[in-house]
């Protein structure tokens, strides 16, 4: 999947973004991206990240449903150990309802489809 390799600060979630942990920040931009190309649902729920440990916070992460099957391409960006406590459905509408947000979402769809382009256009030079 080739949307890892165009995650940046400007697609994040978080002001903090860093190479270090890429795909911390960017499970809401990628679950949009991702149902733009694979269609299915958006999922949001509340990640324990640290679960055992009291002061573990409580993280609220996005990811997909297609074809029946949860697609999450950011779960790395958590502790191994780290679990689902609360999940339900969310629309796109209510994800993009904030223009900051928006603006992630878009430079990483930009990203993407210029990614896809290149590597089409790749695809039919060779045949």
């Amino acid at each position: 999947m080739v949307l890892p390799r165009l995650w940046g600060a400007d697609s994040a979630w978080i002001d903090d973004w860093h190479p270090r942990n890429p795909a911390r920040g960017q499970c809401g931009t990628t679950a949009l991206v991702l149902q733009d190309y694979c269609g299915g649902e958006l999922m949001t729920g509340v990640v324990q990240n640290r679960p055992g440990r009291p002061s573990s916070p409580l993280v609220v992460h996005y990811w997909n449903l297609v074809d029946a099957r949860e697609v999450d391409l950011t779960w790395a960006q958590f502790a191994r150990l780290a679990r689902i406590v609360r999940r339900t459905r969310i629309s796109r509408a209510e994800m993009l309802a904030s223009p900051w947000f928006r603006q992630r979402y878009e430079a990483l769809r930009a990203r993407a489809e210029v990614a896809l382009s290149a590597r089409d256009s790749v695809a039919l030079s060779l045949s």
